[in-house]
């Protein structure tokens, strides 16, 4: 459950799709998406169908979106019913045809209520307040709870600075049980931010540019982790690499970042002994290979992807020796086959409905030695 302030985004985020996509009341619009269902492009009609598409219907008082996958099956649907000048009253959102969340708004369009469902009961509440225009908190309250939590339900309020400035987050469970966040500003920039609560503590102190330079965990007030942040200008300003250090363990991690931000390299290390290093190797921000070198062995991933973007193969290598293919899209009606190997040669092959093994097959030096069926197979 989050109930935070990014909850708050929603609201807009209604009003800018709409304002984005353009459709007239009555009229119906397709959109290349993803998975979230964000209006990517307008399709066109002799366009292929793309693995996700988002359809648009508005009419005088709302609009629906639904996404769909390639095969016309509807993933997600949003129903939104809509007051004068466009501005959201009540949302509702589906998932593979059962009810996930509703959203109520208040005049200003701003969302004072957040129902989560489950199974076709409500799950919980979160109750958004304002002072004004300003946003004071939220009171999240459970129903039907099964936990067995006395501190489940909770109300949080928003703290700030006499001068209006944001200066952290005070939650209090029903039990009474309290956790606090504490910022501190600069010239509108976040400085230092502390997290207490259950015996466990949180810093972090940011640069000039409101980035974190350095973080810290304690526990009973004793540190258990910290991490570093280093960044460079050159040949653009960018997070070069982070050193975390876990004081119970003794382990230490270093990670090194590509100006687009795309770990790069990470190494490991416990008690200043060398324990593996991790590199990686993109092509247009997808990882395409993945290399794992331990004091005794070296594992290697390698990816491909077809032209939307969708993992199509895998194959694992150790100390050179192909051990695993992985087939994403394989023929019909199988959504994946997992062939093994040893010594080179294959002994296994799993085919799979869904998540689920519906054939089994066993080899030898190659050679099929039997197979073994766990579901129907047209």
């Amino acid at each position: 459950m989050k109930g935070t302030l990014g909850s708050l985004l929603i609201c807009m985020s209604v009003l800018i799709l709409a304002l984005c996509l353009g459709t007239l009341a009555g009229e119906e619009a397709s959109f290349r998406s993803n998975e979230l269902g964000m209006p990517l492009e307008p399709l066109q009609k002799d366009q292929e169908t793309p693995e996700y598409r988002l359809v648009v219907r508005r009419s005088t008082n709302g609009e629906i979106r639904i996404l769909l996958n390639r095969e016309g099956v509807e993933l997600k649907r949003w129903e939104t019913r809509m007051g004068a000048g466009g501005i959201p009253l009540e949302e509702k959102e589906w998932k593979e045809g059962a009810l996930l969340k509703r959203f109520l708004y208040d005049s200003r369009g701003r969302i004072i209520q957040e129902v989560e469902f489950e199974g076709d009961k409500e799950r919980g509440s979160f109750e958004y307040l304002y002072a004004g225009s300003t946003y004071r908190g939220v009171v999240f309250k459970p129903f039907n709870s099964d936990s067995g939590s006395q501190d489940f339900g909770y109300r949080e309020e928003v703290l700030y600075s006499p001068t209006g400035s944001y200066r952290g987050l005070y939650r209090q469970y029903d039990s009474g049980v309290t956790r606090i966040a504490r910022a501190s500003q600069s010239r509108g920039g976040l400085q230092r931010e502390v997290f207490q609560g259950a015996g466990i503590s949180f810093l972090a102190r940011y640069n000039s540019k409101g980035d974190a330079s350095y973080q810290e965990v304690r526990k009973e007030g004793v540190p258990i982790e910290q991490s570093r942040f280093w960044y460079t200008d050159q040949p653009a300003y960018h997070l070069e690499r982070i050193e975390s250090e876990n004081f119970a363990t003794g382990t230490r991690m270093v990670r090194w970042y590509s100006v687009n931000g795309l770990l790069e390299k990470e190494t490991e290390m416990i008690k200043d002994v060398f324990l593996q290093e991790t590199r990686y190797i993109y092509q247009e921000k997808q990882l395409i290979q993945k290399d794992i070198r331990t004091r005794r062995s070296r594992y290697r991933w390698e990816y491909r992807y077809n032209g939307d973007g969708k993992k199509v193969e895998e194959k694992q290598y150790e100390n050179e020796s192909l051990v695993l293919h992985v087939e994403y899209s394989p023929p019909e009606p199988f959504s994946r086959i997992e062939s093994r190997y040893k010594g080179g040669s294959l002994v296994m092959r799993t085919y799979f409905k869904e998540d689920s093994e519906a054939l089994v097959e066993y080899y030898r030096d190659g050679v099929l030695l039997r197979s073994v069926k766990k579901g129907s197979i047209p």
